[in-house]
């Protein structure tokens, strides 16, 4: 799995502050502390030999 956040490349599983499952390639954004540097659009990307598939834009914002 490959995520970006803003068309940049975005690799959750070096934020100690998110919860990943690497098998499924979701992340979690804990409702707690400064979030507003998580604000941002995010899509995920998975890969395998048949090709590439794309989620729709997911965006984030902090009211």
């Amino acid at each position: 799995f490959k995520w970006t956040k803003n068309g940049q490349d975005f690799d959750p599983y070096q934020d100690p502050m998110l919860i990943t499952d690497e098998d499924s390639g979701t992340f979690i954004i804990p409702n707690s502390g400064n979030l507003t540097e998580y604000q941002g659009v995010y899509r995920c990307y998975a890969f395998n030999k048949f090709g590439t598939a794309m989620s729709e834009k997911i965006e984030f914002i902090i009211p």
